[in-house]
């Protein structure tokens, strides 16, 4: 059938699929099994012939690999970096082959589309949910086991990998432990390591959880769920993973899509919030409504596991810190946010970047000075940003 280009234009794009990878049984980093780990990826575009025009998008610590398209022409919004990636644009996909896989232990464990393996899933060999028996993991689990889906699908080479947050970790963890396997990194707002500060508040969303009459060491009820202490630790990561000009800056910046700025607004133009403690000002029923729809497909052992892996981060497996980025092959676009970022700091990623080059790394350093924070998901795909992306990876 012969369609015209106004009828091509008019009809949906093909719908993205979601697909399963396998592992019987994966040996942790901390020497520990897990049996049957399933994860579900993703992928546009085409693999070619000698299977080296492949990219890798990680995702962030609470997020998932659908970073793309549609699974279904009813979803409401496309994947988070849509206009990155795709037929023609930045992330080219007539070029590249780009995919993405949802972590170990994914904090959205009942989200429909997401297919991970962690403490909600059913231990073979009892059959019942781990629960905190689970194995601890590690960033270096969840990068061993994207790599063990590159192996599945002959990769031998990546042309490149990029990611932010804990998205931006994996892939210097992949570039120092796997250095033959990707030719370029785009590392976004993150660190070679967690310091005190990443892992004081890391500590602080865990002890909401742990604050939940329903918690129960972990062992928590299906029908009793510690989903307050969750909603709770998801507000903290709102904020710090914020800047304090997202609620107070009298100006909205065009960069930021039209969004709230909150001052003193109240909820409810009807309820002063200082008559009655139940009345609230709009940034606390924003946090609310932000916190409890994130909650809804994650479960807390998951957010627990993230978030003690969060705190050991580390690129380094064996010998110094020096010695493991001496081995980064990789050329790297190192992406950061120059001042608002309150999660991975300035101070932080300037002294990463400085022991990078101290060793020789080739890189180039791309500063972003938008007010959204340390999530500001919406800078990395303004046009200055997207084109040093798109110039890079076509080097």
């Amino acid at each position: 059938m012969i369609v015209s280009k106004e009828q091509a234009l008019e009809q949906e794009p093909p719908a993205v699929i979601k697909r399963t990878f396998k592992i019987d049984n994966h040996r942790t980093y901390l020497g520990q099994s897990i049996k049957e780990v399933r994860l579900g990826w993703e992928c546009h575009g085409t693999l070619n012939a000698a299977r080296d025009n492949a990219i890798v998008v990680f995702h962030h610590l609470h997020g998932h690999s659908h970073f793309a398209g549609k699974y279904r022409s009813t979803e409401k919004r496309a994947g988070y970096w849509d206009g990155l990636i795709g037929p023609g644009k930045v992330i080219d996909t007539d070029r590249f082959f780009v995919l993405s896989m949802d972590s170990l232990c994914n904090v959205n464990a009942y989200h429909p589309d997401v297919v991970t393996t962690g403490p909600a899933s059913i231990n073979p060999d009892t059959g019942k949910p781990y629960g905190p028996t689970f194995p601890i993991i590690t960033y270096h689990d969840m990068v061993d086991t994207q790599v063990a889906l590159l192996d599945h699908l002959g990769i031998k080479t990546l042309h490149a990998a990029l990611g932010v947050s804990a998205g931006g970790h994996h892939c210097l963890e992949l570039a120092t432990a796997y250095p033959k396997r990707v030719r370029k990194i785009i590392p976004i707002a993150c660190g070679l390591q967690s310091d005190a500060w990443l892992i004081a508040w890391a500590n602080v969303w865990i002890a909401q959880l742990k604050l939940d009459p329903d918690w129960n060491g972990g062992y928590h009820h299906e029908d009793r769920k510690p989903t307050q202490g969750l909603i709770a630790a998801l507000k903290m990561i709102s904020m710090i993973g914020r800047d304090w000009s997202y609620t107070n800056d009298p100006v909205i910046p065009a960069d930021t899509g039209g969004r709230k700025i909150f001052g003193r607004a109240w909820a409810d133009p009807e309820r002063d919030p200082a008559t009655s403690p139940d009345h609230r000002y709009l940034i606390e029923a924003d946090l609310e409504r932000g916190a409890v729809n994130g909650a809804r497909h994650m479960d807390a052992n998951h957010f627990h596991y993230l978030a003690q892996a969060a705190k050991s981060f580390t690129i380094r497996r064996s010998g110094s810190m020096t010695a493991t980025l001496a081995r980064l092959r990789a050329e790297v676009l190192m992406i950061h946010h120059l001042n608002a970022d309150h999660l991975s700091r300035t101070e932080t990623v300037t002294a990463a970047i400085a022991r990078m080059l101290e060793v020789g790394v080739r890189m180039e350093v791309l500063e972003l000075s938008g007010t959204l924070g340390h999530i500001d998901f919406v800078a990395i795909q303004q046009p200055r940003v997207a084109s040093a992306i798109g110039r890079f990876l076509a080097r």
